[in-house]
């Protein structure tokens, strides 16, 4: 019936008020609908768009694409109807894909004539440089390596896979999570902590494939894990947060919080100290004992995707705005800026030889000299946006890709 929204007996005021509530959630619905119809659109014109004209899209489309994701995002965290607040999410990330993807065509030749006459490029094209392990029926967002010679990997596929390294082998599948499995960092040498969009840490021990437990409490879905210790890990997730876990009780110890926007990087520069990359183009460095922010981290000009601590007391970040920075943890200085990936830098992981690596959406890995900023590398072979980078020994390194696969680079540096 139509007047059993009313039946209780309420003063003219309050009902008013619930009217004016409902209408305007009714109005937030119907925006939300009418920006995914256009975002659909513009995704269907792209789509459908001749092969060969992909890379050579005009600049304005790019452009308008990308406000579409932005203004999606952003009108996301305002929606109080789940369902509407994960279309809007899940639209604006597949309008960012489309974005990246549409670059990195058509800036792929100017990239390769860009790489310094010193630089070493190897094309997985033309040469077996590098071997391909195949099994993830998804995007491969995460990888890290174990102590005994084998890697994990984490997929939109919701599933994370054991590699062998030596024979290229899928040893077994950890399935559990309900939801992408965004992060994985290792413990030791038979235990992982992955990290996923359904909110939760899982600790898995590789040997058995058996999730040994489950760590809730943030609100939002999760971008990022890192190991502090052998008992303490800390998450990053878009609601601005991390969090520091005792793994043995399964409880969160600090709650660390003052990014403006969403967490999407951590890494532990030491059993102390955490670093954390954000949307809001920040790192900031944290006392994870106290949840004391100690220095905060300025100097790119897009979000912050990817961050690692490396040798000499630094880090390094990987960034939307093309660019790697390495970074002096106690000052706060930017020290070096390294420019040469024809997009976003997605990823970026440390050497032991005084390198770094990064992966991007141009589709490659790029190996930086970390004194001198010199490019000294550059691997081609994935077909998409690489996600994620791992170092696996100082001779060989790990990535993952948009397009499914992790890549196993024998390097010589």
């Amino acid at each position: 019936m139509a007047g059993e929204p009313y039946a209780q007996q309420e003063s003219p005021a309050v009902s008013a008020q619930s009217v004016r509530e409902r209408v305007a959630r009714e109005m937030r619905e119907s925006a939300t609908r009418r920006a995914a119809a256009h975002a659909a659109a513009e995704q269907e014109r792209l789509l459908n768009a001749n092969a060969g004209l992909a890379g050579r899209l005009p600049d304005d489309l790019l452009e308008r694409l990308e406000r579409h994701a932005i203004h999606l995002q952003a009108a996301a965290a305002t929606f109080s109807e789940a369902d509407m607040r994960l279309i809007a999410v899940e639209v604006a990330k597949d309008l960012e894909r489309v974005c990246c993807a549409a670059k990195a065509s058509k800036t792929a030749d100017i990239a390769s004539s860009q790489a310094l006459s010193s630089s070493t490029v190897v094309d997985t094209g033309s040469n077996a440089s590098s071997s391909t392990l195949s099994g993830h029926d998804d995007v491969v967002r995460c990888i890290t390596a174990l102590g005994m010679g084998l890697v994990v990997s984490g997929s939109d596929d919701q599933t994370l896979r054991v590699w062998e390294i030596a024979s290229g082998k899928c040893l077994g599948t950890l399935a559990g999570h309900n939801d992408a499995v965004v992060s994985v960092a290792a413990l030791d040498d038979v235990q992982v902590v992955s990290a996923s969009q359904d909110k939760t840490l899982k600790i898995w021990n590789v040997k058995t494939m058996q999730c040994l437990s489950t760590l809730s409490g943030h609100r939002r879905p999760l971008s990022s894990v890192a190991v502090i210790s052998a008992n303490e890990v800390v998450s990053g997730a878009l609601d601005r947060s991390l969090k520091v876990w005792d793994i043995s009780k399964a409880q969160v110890t600090c709650t660390l919080e003052g990014h403006k926007e969403a967490v999407t990087c951590v890494a532990a520069q030491d059993q102390e100290r955490v670093v954390s990359g954000s949307n809001d183009r920040t790192l900031r460095l944290w006392k994870t004992a106290t949840g004391e922010c100690l220095q905060t981290l300025e100097g790119h000009t897009n979000a912050i995707l990817g961050v690692a601590a490396i040798e000499q007391a630094r880090v390094v970040s990987a960034s939307k705005d093309k660019t790697v920075r390495v970074w002096e943890i106690e000052t706060g200085l930017c020290i070096l800026t390294l420019d040469g990936h024809a997009t976003y830098v997605q990823a970026v992981t440390g050497l032991a030889t005084m390198h770094i690596v990064s992966g991007s959406s141009d589709k490659t890995l790029r190996i930086w000299h970390a004194t001198t900023g010199s490019c000294v590398t550059t691997l081609n072979g994935h077909r998409d946006t690489v996600l994620c980078v791992a170092t696996v020994t100082s001779s060989l390194i790990a990535s993952g890709s948009d397009d499914g696969n992790v890549k196993l680079w024998p390097i010589s540096l």
